[in-house]
């Protein structure tokens, strides 16, 4: 009686196959995601700088009669 390995290296050629595209398609998921996710902080922050202007810790300056003040704000 003589036995075949051809079909269990086809088998496992497959699934090796088969489990690098899986890889290549969750590696490309992520970086996708990861794209999205980057978009999304700049966003934030265009967002962010146009509802609040650069001012150091809520500082801002108001010049009153040439003074520089310096006003809190809470």
């Amino acid at each position: 009686m003589i036995t075949h390995n051809l079909p269990t290296i086809i088998s496992s050629t497959s699934v090796a196959f088969f489990l690098i595209l899986l890889h290549i398609s969750i590696v490309n998921i992520v970086l996708l995601l990861l794209k999205i996710e980057v978009r999304e902080e700049i966003r934030a922050d265009i967002i962010t700088d146009n509802i609040r202007p650069r001012s150091p810790a809520g500082i801002s300056s108001n010049t009153k009669v040439g003074n520089a003040m310096f006003v809190q704000l809470s």
